[in-house]
């Protein structure tokens, strides 16, 4: 039987979160190219926000690829920090927050908060219709 040290494990476990983030900035990347094209956002930038949000998920419990993606796709328009935003963070915390809940259940709260305030400030419009609005907005044209 094989015995790996603390370190070893740390290490090995270091390798596969790298793996999953990038898999998962890929992912994004491919879902969201032409936003990300619009934005002027480039691979190595997605991925170093998945990290980000991959890092503040694992402190709240939710550290399934599955969570991270969903987390992920928030932040395509609000940013890696978009959990801080006043506008829909204590919703957001108070779903975080349930960890007598299921992961599923969690997460579900979490999006169902970023998608009322989505509703209320940008309306039903598409990703597409909003992509292009904020590339006029960083670019001012």
């Amino acid at each position: 039987m094989l015995i790996l040290s603390n370190e070893t494990i740390a290490r090995l476990d270091g390798i596969q979160i790298n793996r999953d983030i990038n898999a998962i900035a890929e992912w994004l990347y491919g879902k969201f190219e032409p936003w990300f094209l619009e934005i002027g956002a480039k691979p190595h930038g997605v991925a170093r926000s998945v990290r980000q949000i991959q890092q503040w998920a694992e402190v709240k419990a939710l550290k399934r690829n599955k969570d991270i993606r969903i987390l992920a796709v928030m932040s395509v328009t609000q940013g890696a920090f978009f959990h801080h935003d006043p506008r829909f963070s204590k919703k957001f915390n108070r779903a975080v927050r349930r960890f007598e809940l299921e992961p599923d259940e969690r997460i579900n709260g979490v999006f169902e908060a970023f998608e009322g305030w989505r509703n209320n400030v940008l309306g039903k419009d598409s990703w597409d219709i909003i992509a292009q609005r904020t590339a006029c907005l960083i670019t001012n044209k």
